[in-house]
């Protein structure tokens, strides 16, 4: 409970850093993290070298003591970086739509409709990313689709 505390107060500071009144310059991230960061994370190496070898290595607690203590400085190296953020949570809900697509290319029919399915969650998932409406934008396309001539000649069969 105490390390949980510990990084209640890390994810505090990093909310009061993206909720500041105005956006803070990569200084004074960098400086509010030295501040209030840097000594809760020296809190969390110190509670973590106290208990390596109290803790069964084997245990589950044993083993995740034993793999943040071995990569603590690329676990904490965030503080020095004011570009980098404290956890890849960001990456993880962007990727998301795209593993459970994964999982729903399984109910395509066939190898063409999860390719189909996986192109419409790409332009989905750009449109996204542009802040375009994908039903504005899908609309559009099929509006202009029937006027269009492609470069590709297509074989007919």
């Amino acid at each position: 409970m105490h390390v949980l505390a510990l990084m209640q107060k890390l994810y505090a500071s990093e909310r009061n850093i993206r909720e500041a009144e105005s956006p803070l310059s990569e200084e004074q991230i960098i400086a509010l993290r030295h501040s209030e960061s840097k000594p809760v994370l020296y809190e969390i190496k110190q509670w973590l070298a106290d208990h390596l070898n109290v803790v069964t290595p084997s245990s589950p607690l044993g083993k995740a003591i034993s793999y943040a203590y071995a990569r603590w400085n690329k676990l904490s190296v965030y503080v020095n970086h004011a570009q980098l953020n404290i956890d890849n949570n960001l990456v993880e809900n962007a990727i998301r739509p795209s593993v459970i697509g994964r999982k729903n290319y399984l109910f395509s029919g066939s190898h063409e409709g999860a390719q189909r399915s996986a192109m419409f969650y790409s332009f989905l998932g750009s449109c996204k990313i542009n802040g375009i409406n994908p039903e504005e934008w899908l609309a559009d396309v099929l509006e202009k689709l029937p006027e269009t001539k492609s470069p590709f000649k297509r074989k007919r069969s």
